[in-house]
């Protein structure tokens, strides 16, 4: 048994050696391990792997010749750490981590890359597991990370916190029982994004507060306190105004660039977050509880017993007020910007920081929120549910993803939040030709997309916006020169309309599209002018909507937290996919759109250096993101999810088990899960696309340096004569 021993513990000592020798990569190369330097320049004074491996397999075939021939070392109670004055690393302690707040980390069952987790600036919890020594309560634990002896306990557990993201080499050494034992991990340390509602009160109040510096210190003094990592609010309601309220066309939505564009804005809002409070993440916001818990009623989500929109977290949902101003609670009293024409080139007629079409009256500094008045279709007035969720999870390729997470997935959270209200014609008056000639489920959807009519109104040079402290409103002229048909047609509106139909065809096919002409198979000549007329009259009454639902909407803190709800869905398809062993065609596609910031090869206004840290300061595409923020590569990613979980979805037979499968066989027939094909309708596969972009465009609309400059920021292009004076009448 000695001879045995003491030929495994020679076997480990020089493996050991090897593996240090390995380890040295400051002086070899790919033939020699451990090559000192001469000054005669002659490598091969050193050890080579040959020479090293020898002597170790040599040792290792005695200690076999040893064991096999003397196999009565192995009767009675005979265990390997058992030895005097040993340090066998042969054992089975381990290391474990886990959260001192949030206890261990569901989610690493999908990352089997990691061997254990632990969060910047957090209290991690590192226990020793099993192992002879560790088997008394007189053992004593040694604690190093990356060698360098952090303290010495009797408890199994030791408190730590890591300073950065990154990984470290943890190593406990156990005595006990006349034993030595000892083992290594590798800890990785990331942020965690949690679910908003279940931070720890210490947690929320922090990022509540970072979030709160953000909308009260200007990017001058934030960067003189918090270093160059600091962006006010201010400097992402700019740059999400630049993207969304370009004159041209929407270079952040309506396509797939709107993924990796929101997707790097919250990164870097995550990262000015930090810049005030390294320990904060940003949380996700699950509204798909909010609709389960509503139980079909829906208003009820906007309760602020569901926790999101109490005073002390984001505020009422619905202020009572007249103004419907958010002005009480914790974000009471914030002011979007005032006087911003020479901080920004797109700005409202007030000259505040806001989206052109939104002119309220002066003394309104904050944000609003409403409901969308002039709509009674449930489903429009409730958030996304677990179904549309189960329809992204369950999308095979990345182009249907992405539509999906455009739209289906979070996009009526904006006029849900924001609303719409104060139009100059009641719902009954101005739908009534529509409510005639349809059902009203089309009337409603009708009314509820009108926020987004309203958008392709401004962008067509037919709405008048120039009144301060006013409602926009459509050129009379136009009106009165050009057909309905021929306004909504060059508009974009019947398009839309014909795109939202096909999302969601329960409002009916009323009307149909071939070629570039739309017809309408159920009306006669005087329905169809009546129908029309009264869809363009409720395109040009404006009334006046929330930040949420405009492309300020930024400006609105519930903003920050939908977005990565996305992300964690993106997160779960292609960590699913791995899993499973299923395939994800990830082909983007470009091409789609002739609108700057969609297209595989489009550049977006961040670099890497600005999401991800460094030197590197090149402008990333929309490819380059995509493979950025793919969760099956964490080499740069400084975040992950605390799980991949929808309970509350299985309850409703929308199973969320992250992969596509045969409902209809086992397991999944335990469940009782609702099957694919007969609950799956199509919605978020295709986008309303801007129609009048005919030429591809070759530039972004602006670009900022790391401190907030313009880089670029080009005169507003030329915008398309939708209506000129030698158009004649239809």
């Amino acid at each position: 048994r000695t001879l045995f021993l003491g030929c495994l513990k020679l076997y480990y000592i020089m493996a050991g050696s090897y593996s240090d020798l390995r380890s040295r990569k400051d002086s070899y190369d790919e033939d020699t391990y451990y090559a000192p330097s001469h000054s005669s320049g002659d490598i091969h004074g050193g050890l080579t792997r040959s020479a090293i491996m020898a002597p170790v397999l040599s040792v290792l075939m005695i200690c076999v010749f040893v064991g096999y021939s003397w196999p009565e070392i192995w009767r009675g109670d005979f265990r390997l750490a058992h030895w005097e004055s040993s340090s066998l690393v042969m054992t089975d302690l381990e290391i474990r981590t886990s959260s001192e707040e949030y206890g261990s980390y569901k989610m690493l069952d999908m990352y089997p890359e990691i061997e254990a987790l632990a969060e910047p600036g957090r209290n991690t919890k590192l226990e020793a597991k099993g192992g002879v020594a560790a088997a008394t309560s007189t053992s004593l634990y040694t604690w190093y990370i990356d060698g360098i002896q952090i303290g010495t306990t009797s408890s199994k557990t030791l408190t730590h916190i890591f300073p950065h993201v990154g990984t470290y080499r943890v190593q406990v050494s156990a005595l006990g029982q006349g034993a030595t034992e000892s083992a290594t991990i590798k800890v990785t340390c990331k942020y965690v994004r949690r679910e908003l509602r279940d931070l720890t009160k210490r947690d929320r109040d922090a990022f509540l507060g970072a979030a709160k510096t953000l909308w009260t210190t200007s990017d001058k003094e934030g960067r003189a306190q918090y270093g160059t990592n600091y962006k006010s609010v201010h400097y992402f309601v700019r740059m999400h105004l630049y993207y969304a309220a370009s004159k041209d066309c929407d270079h952040w939505h309506e396509g797939p660039g709107f993924y990796t564009s929101h997707i790097a804005m919250s990164l870097q809002f995550e990262r000015s977050l930090q810049s005030v409070d390294s320990t904060v993440s940003l949380p996700y916001w699950d509204f798909t509880k909010d609709e389960y818990w509503a139980q079909g009623d829906p208003m009820a989500w906007r309760n602020a017993s569901f926790g999101v929109f109490a005073d002390d977290v984001l505020g009422p949902a619905a202020p009572s007020n007249e103004n419907h101003l958010v002005d009480t609670g914790f974000w009471a009293g914030v002011s979007v910007m005032k006087n911003a024409q020479k901080y920004s080139r797109i700005v409202n007629a007030n000259n505040e920081l806001r989206a052109p079409w939104i002119n309220p009256i002066a003394s309104i500094s904050g944000f609003r929120r409403h409901q969308v008045d002039e709509t009674s279709d449930d489903t429009e007035l409730s958030p996304p549910s677990c179904k549309h969720h189960w329809w992204a999870l369950n999308q095979p390729s990345w182009a249907q993803l992405a539509a999906n997470l455009n739209g289906a997935s979070h996009g009526s959270m904006h006029k849900l939040i924001g609303g719409a209200w104060n139009a100059k014609l009641s719902y009954n008056i101005s739908t009534a030709a529509i409510r005639t000639y349809t059902d009203d489920t089309w009337t409603s959807a009708i009314a509820a997309y009108n926020f987004f009519f309203l958008k392709l109104v401004y962008r067509s040079g037919i709405a008048d916006c120039s009144l301060p402290e006013t409602s926009c409103s459509c050129d009379a002229d136009i009106l009165k020169k050009y057909s309905a048909y021929e306004i909504l047609d060059r508009v974009g509106i019947l398009q839309a309309i014909v795109d939202y139909q096909t999302a969601t065809p329960a409002i009916g096919a009323y009307i149909i599209q071939k070629n570039s002409t739309f017809t309408f198979p159920y009306w006669d000549a005087q329905a169809t002018d009546q129908v029309l007329n009264a869809i363009l009259e409720r395109a040009c009454d404006w009334g006046e909507e929330g930040d949420m639902n405009a492309a300020s909407s930024t400006f609105d803190p519930s903003f920050w937290p939908i977005h990565p709800t996305i992300d964690r869905i993106a997160f779960a398809v292609r960590l699913g996919r791995r899993a499973s062993g299923l395939s994800f065609d990830s082909t983007w596609p470009d091409g789609a759109s002739p609108c700057y910031g969609h297209n595989a090869s489009h550049i977006q206004p961040f670099t890497y250096a600005q999401l991800f840290g460094g030197e590197n300061h090149t402008f990333l595409t929309n490819m380059d993101l995509y493979r950025l923020f793919d969760p099956t590569n964490l080499a740069h990613l400084p975040y992950l999810y605390d799980s991949y979980e929808w309970s509350h979805c299985n309850e409703q037979r929308y199973c969320m088990n992250l992969t596509i499968v045969n409902y209809e066989t086992s397991p999944w027939t335990t469940f009782d899960c609702k099957n694919w094909n007969d609950e799956y309708d199509g919605v978020g596969r295709g986008y309303v696309m801007e129609s009048d972009l005919t030429v591809p465009q070759l530039h972004p609309p602006a670009l900022w340096d790391a401190h907030g400059n313009f880089i670029t920021d080009p005169e507003p292009r030329p915008s398309n004569q939708r209506f000129s004076s030698s158009s004649r009448r239809q």
